[in-house]
């Protein structure tokens, strides 16, 4: 997934895996925006989003998993 602030998903009902960790701002399928601070590197982030923002998201490498 690459972050982006102006596409949405088509919504991720899956993991999202954070291959190179940071800080991970998304549009949660609720339609709240939600940074999840220092993230690691190699963690499984279990939510449903309709984006991952690229403003405030510093994370790399994120996969939905499926």
């Amino acid at each position: 997934i690459t972050p982006n602030d102006e596409d949405d998903l088509v919504q991720i009902q899956a993991s999202l895996w954070i291959g190179t960790g940071g800080d991970l701002t998304v549009l949660m399928s609720a339609g709240s925006t939600c940074t999840f601070k220092n993230v690691p590197n190699g963690c499984m982030m279990p939510i449903m989003v309709d984006k991952v923002l690229a403003t405030g998201t510093t994370c790399t490498d994120i996969v939905a998993v499926y």
